[in-house]
């Protein structure tokens, strides 16, 4: 039996929005608190639920007082849901004008439109893509910059070194990446599968972003009738293999996959 955790956050926002519209008329709280247990309620006798193990508290803020609760004691995953917490956690301790940043650092001034090395350094930043690596790359030229004559070198080290948090099941899918203070794509790369030029042969298999250090191991055929592909990353022993096997058909418009990278 699926089990499931469920909260409200429509059901409670409505009543979150009642109940500040009516501070200064307490009388009516008790009323609409009334009649947030009875629409949960009502919501729990779905036939929808019947199957579903539901777990709900809800407590005011600032005095701690429990006005709802329902299967308290089972023990439910609390999937996705935790990112209303989370979330919650940093708006408040980061305020709503919070912006995330992500900075460059050369170890020498340059000279001739010349730098030694060049730093990257991240500040968490979750949505980080390979565009704004463009623009800044693009910055840098418009400011005089037009060659690295070092390395180029990525900083993490704003975040401690705990990348995989203990608990994580699935560590090959993309929702489940590593933690990391200078993420770029959201730590995943983007595959783009597509059927050979004729039954037999393999299809075609195209990253983006283009990246040296993935080796790819295209086992897969195309063929003239329907087919099924699956791809699987191993990157344990830190040089990253892509196996890319199954069947594509010819017909195939192509398959579009990602896969996480740390």
């Amino acid at each position: 039996m699926w089990k499931f955790f469920l909260i409200l956050p429509v059901v409670l926002a409505v009543y979150i929005g009642l109940f500040d519209s009516q501070i200064d008329g307490k009388s009516e709280i008790p009323d609409s608190l009334k009649e947030l247990r009875e629409n949960i309620d009502k919501i729990l006798r779905n036939k929808i639920l019947e199957k579903a193990s539901v777990g709900i508290q809800i407590v005011f803020q600032d005095s701690g007082e429990v006005i709802y609760q329902s299967g308290m004691d089972q023990l439910l995953n609390p999937a996705s849901n935790t990112k209303l917490i989370t979330s919650a956690v940093a708006l408040s301790v980061l305020k709503p004008e919070y912006t995330f940043k992500t900075a460059i650092y050369t170890d020498k001034s340059p000279h001739n439109g010349a730098i030694g090395d060049l730093y990257i350094k991240g500040f968490g930043d979750p949505d980080l893509s390979s565009q704004d690596l463009w623009v800044m790359a693009k910055d840098m030229v418009n400011g005089g910059i037009n060659t690295v004559e070092g390395d180029i070198i990525a900083d993490d080290s704003f975040f401690d070194d705990q990348i995989i948090v203990k608990g994580w099941e699935n560590f090959t899918s993309p929702a489940s990446v590593g933690i990391s203070a200078l993420s770029v794509n959201e730590n995943t790369i983007k595959l783009f599968i597509r059927p050979g030029p004729k039954p037999g042969l393999p299809p075609f298999v195209m990253t983006d972003p283009p990246v040296s250090y993935l080796r790819v191991t295209n086992r897969a055929l195309t063929l003239a009738t329907r087919g099924g592909i699956t791809t699987y990353y191993n990157q344990e022993d830190g040089d990253g293999e892509l196996v890319v096997a199954g069947k594509i058909s010819k017909k195939s418009r192509g398959v579009y996959s990602q896969i996480q990278v740390r």
